[in-house]
């Protein structure tokens, strides 16, 4: 079967980076060949494969420039399956809906851009509170003007693409969603329950790793600095760490880095928390490897929250938020701990309980590390995933054998 991935980039890597690289080494050592199409002004990076670029095409003047190179790139490429991932700011929706035509399509929604204008996504700008209302009138009711997140305000153009982003992905044949949490807000906004496939995120990480509940008493985090990962709050959090000799390393880069380095100097913990940067894989893993708990404090819902499994893979106990699909991987007391979102406090408080408490955090990582092998490995992922492939195909068959 020969596979065409469609994303905006490969790099930098990000969560839909990694699961796009993983599902192609995956497919690849399966046998099938695998193609993969992105913004023509993306780097990149250390992508294994080598790239077909098509330039970027928001609005339909330009969907109709571009759609011959397009046109081109599908004749000499002949997919079995396209496989779209994040590429809202890449391709029109004339274009997704073309693409559909051409062979059939799964899109794999990694997060609430597909249905939520506003970042943080899914927060009404008004009152801060969870949004629980389709894309449509409400936005404009509880959201207007739409701030993008980026400092401007959305303009009236863009968000009548974003709309039809939507509705062209609910004519899809198949959509991935990696929680229930994602699934639910799929049919809030009008999908086709049949259409939505939970394909779980994943990981190879930890595999063999022996868990040593004597580690030091150190805290990881990990994510963006972009006010929606909430690593921006971790110093007021970790500053309320009663546990002697805590230490704190937090990974990732982003604009609000700099800030947050500043609030830890303020509050005199300069020497405690260790700001480490975007790590290549190796390094990330050997502090999964050495740390004692692992925090999440993700300020809006999690679509899936795949550090959370990587760390629960090296027999890490997770304390976060109890939002979007973080539940459907963390089960309170059982393998970590959830607490109520936006309680700095309770976090702070149960990342102190697992730091003074070795016998607890071998338990609690130990079940975790379990429930990794048994749900969340990479072969299950493929296996389900080509089941969708294989379904499409049928159907795409059985269409055109009808329409001739």
């Amino acid at each position: 079967m020969h596979i065409l991935h469609v994303s905006e980039r490969v790099f930098p890597i990000g969560g839909c980076e990694r699961m796009l690289s993983d599902t192609c080494r995956m497919l690849c050592d399966a046998g099938h060949t695998v193609s993969v199409l992105v913004a023509d002004d993306t780097p990149a990076g250390t992508f294994a494969l080598p790239l077909e670029r098509l330039p970027r095409s928001r609005g339909p003047r330009v969907a109709l420039r571009v759609k011959p190179l397009l046109d081109a790139i599908l004749q000499r490429l002949r997919p079995d399956v396209i496989h779209v991932h994040n590429a809202q700011d890449f391709l029109s929706p004339v274009l997704v809906h073309h693409l559909h035509k051409t062979a059939p399509t799964l899109r794999y929604v990694h997060d609430a851009r597909l249905f939520c204008p506003r970042v943080p996504s899914k927060r009404l700008a008004r009152s801060s509170e969870l949004c629980p209302h389709a894309m449509g009138l409400h936005c404009l009711l509880h959201c207007f003007p739409i701030d993008s997140g980026g400092g401007y305000k959305r303009p009236a153009k863009e968000l009548a693409l974003l709309y039809g982003d939507l509705a062209v992905t609910r004519r899809l044949p198949a959509v991935g969603v990696g929680s229930r949490y994602m699934r639910d807000q799929l049919l809030v906004n009008g999908f086709q329950a049949a259409r939505i496939h939970l394909l779980s995120g994943f990981t190879d990480k930890g595999a063999g790793h022996a868990s040593d509940g004597r580690a030091a008493p150190h805290v990881l985090a990990v994510g963006r600095f972009d006010g929606v990962k909430g690593l921006e709050e971790l110093p007021g959090v970790f500053a309320k760490l009663t546990t002697p000799d805590w230490r704190a390393t937090i990974v990732g880069d982003g604009p609000g880095l700099e800030e947050t380095r500043l609030k830890a100097a303020n509050l005199g913990l300069s020497e405690r928390i260790h700001f480490a940067g975007a790590l290549q894989s190796a390094e990330l893993d050997a502090l999964y490897a050495s740390t004692a708990v692992v925090a999440m404090a993700s300020c809006v819902p999690e679509a899936f929250g795949l550090v959370g499994i990587e760390a629960m893979s090296f027999g890490k106990p997770v304390v976060a938020f109890d939002i979007g699909g973080v539940s459907e991987w963390l089960n309170d007391g059982e393998n970590g701990y959830l607490v109520r979102p936006g309680d700095h406090v309770a976090l702070a408080c149960r990342i102190d309980q697992l730091l003074g408490d070795p016998v607890e955090r071998d338990r609690l990582g130990g079940r975790g590390r379990k429930q990794v092998d048994a749900r969340f490995r990479p072969e299950r992922h493929l296996q389900r995933l080509l089941e969708v492939y294989s379904g499409m195909t049928s159907l795409y068959s059985s269409s055109v054998s009808v329409g001739a």
